[in-house]
């Protein structure tokens, strides 16, 4: 019995391997190959360039379909104008004329019910099948992909290699959304690479659901980055993400909206971030909710948003660029670069000193400047009569289009003037700053960030007090200044703090003179009856 089992030993080791080769080394080789895609040059046509090398790499039910929209609601019954008399009469004939219906239906055989027009019914299974949703745009003859969805099913490596090959071409993309595409650190470095820095008009970038190791989404927001829209929410996000995301805004030019809610941010992440926004001016809006941030991250927050005194490296930073401005500013003109470098007949010769310059010299000179200045004179004259004849003949022609010019036309000229007027806000190291003590430069803090959601973290009393320092701050700069700048929108629900706690009484009323969409409680027709009684009795 026991040469039989060691038989059987070594007949399953010679079928596992032969040779030097481990057993592991033996499965590798027994698994299909990665098919590798051959050269590929896109037709343009997104959905014919992606299917073509599904196939090619093993994927041959690849379907790229336009996106499913919600079914337009029934139109509503129109209204009928006949008396209430002849109404019953006219309900009667239809009832007669629905049994008649109704039989012919039963006699045929036929089902009459039209389908329904709330929902829509798919085949078993339909949803999970992976496939690719578009958003496209008709322009004349041609279609443009504007968004790209996929949405629930895993891109790995092929898929990526074909997305590099396929979206690039899309010149008027302007969305992706990748949700619970189980990305990777490769794969969000060569979409970063070799995708979205290819995208001119990529605008938009969700990513929700994807955990990564490294948490490099910094890539995504560099200077040259077009992305304004950014949503990273239940990525895991923690300490090391939001540090690289901090750096990188320092630098950003674009960012609009940052959604970083359902992470694993604590107090230190809060830090980075906030860290990130004392130089960056083109946020708008920041969602941090549903985190670990407590009173220590919260009040660093606080502070980025009121004022904050600058390090000693943007101290640094502070002068040069002082420096290089006043240098602008005071430099010497330009020289003319047409103009001869010799002597010229016009220009007298230099002299050393004043003593070996005769009287009849001088007088000659005077002379000819007096000349000059003649002529010049007689020049300028010159051209303010040919300016004022032009100015003339252009008046009367303004005068004849403005008569042919219609109400709507200065309509239209007036929303392109609003469009022009952009709040624009400068360098924050070239902003007056508020004081200077103990050698310590004190600057406004982020006036640009308008929208903050901080709810359901660990914030306590002491992160509500601080905010509430720096809203009461902002409000005086706004005051100050006359335009709406600072927080208008603020969230900080369901934290360890009781909604009854003063400071965020007082911190909710500050923010509701500030939101622009808050409308203040009208009194109820009861009350202003109850009133008016009062008044007359």
């Amino acid at each position: 019995m026991v040469k039989k089992a060691s038989l059987d030993k070594t007949d399953r080791a010679d079928k596992i391997g032969t040779g030097d080769k481990t057993p592991i080394e033996s499965i590798k080789e027994s698994e299909e190959p990665v098919v590798e895609l051959e050269p590929y040059s896109p037709t343009g046509n997104f959905q014919v360039d992606f299917c073509e090398l599904c196939t090619r790499a093993g994927f041959p039910t690849m379907q790229v379909i336009p996106r499913p929209h919600r079914p337009p609601t029934p139109s509503s019954i129109p209204q009928d104008s006949t008396p209430i008399g002849r109404q019953e009469k006219k309900d009667a004939d239809r009832k007669d004329d629905g049994s008649k219906t109704d039989d012919t239906a039963t006699v045929s055989g036929v089902d009459t019910e039209e389908p329904p027009t709330t929902y829509m019914i798919k085949e078993k299974y339909e949803y999970f099948k992976p496939r690719v949703e578009v958003e496209t745009e008709e322009e004349g003859n041609k279609s443009y992909i504007k968004e790209i969805f996929i949405r629930g099913w895993r891109i790995d490596e092929r898929i990526m290699n074909i997305l590099t090959v396929t979206l690039p071409p899309l010149e008027r993309l302007t969305t992706i959304d990748f949700w619970n595409t189980g990305l990777q650190d490769n794969s969000l470095n060569t979409l970063a690479t070799h995708v979205i820095a290819h995208l001119s008009n990529l605008r938009t970038l969700c990513l929700d659901n994807n955990p990564v190791t490294f948490q490099r989404y910094g890539v995504f927001l560099s200077e040259d980055s077009t992305i304004q829209n950014l949503s990273l929410r239940n990525c895991y996000v923690n300490n090391m993400g939001a540090k690289m995301i901090g750096q990188a805004l320092t630098t950003n030019k674009s960012l609009i909206t940052l959604n970083l809610c359902y992470n694993k941010i604590t107090c230190e992440g809060a830090g980075f971030l906030a860290k990130g926004l004392r130089m960056n001016r083109t946020l708008l809006s920041l969602n941090l909710g549903s985190n670990l941030i407590g009173d220590n991250g919260a009040s660093k927050l606080a502070e980025v948003l009121c004022s904050f005194a600058l390090s000693h490296e943007e101290v640094v930073a502070r002068r040069l660029l002082i420096s290089k401005k006043t240098s602008e500013e005071s430099g010497s003109p330009s020289r003319n670069l047409n103009a001869p470098t010799g002597g010229s007949k016009d220009r007298p010769t230099s002299v050393r000193s004043g003593t070996h310059v005769s009287k009849e010299d001088k007088k000659s000179r005077e002379k000819k400047d007096a000349q000059k200045k003649k002529e010049t004179k007689k020049q300028e004259a010159e051209k303010a009569k040919k300016v004022a004849s032009t100015e003339a003949v252009n008046k009367g022609q303004s005068k004849g289009k403005k008569a042919n010019t219609t109400k709507g036309d200065k309509k239209q000229q007036q929303p392109e003037q609003e469009q022009q007027e952009v709040l624009e806000f400068p360098n924050p190291l070239l902003e007056i700053p508020l004081k200077e003590e103990n050698g310590e430069i004190v600057i406004p803090g982020n006036r640009a960030l308008i929208n903050l959601n901080l709810s359901r973290n660990k914030v306590d009393v002491t992160g509500v007090e601080a905010f509430l320092i720096s809203i009461q701050r902002q409000s005086e700069v706004t005051s100050s200044v006359g335009k709406p700048t600072g927080l208008m929108r603020f969230s900080l629900s369901r934290n360890l703090f009781s909604p009854e706690n003063p400071y965020y009484q007082r911190l909710m009323e500050l923010m509701q003179t500030r939101d622009p969409f808050y409308k203040p409680p009208q009194p109820s027709p009861v009350d202003e009856i109850g009133g008016s009684t009062k008044e007359e009795t």
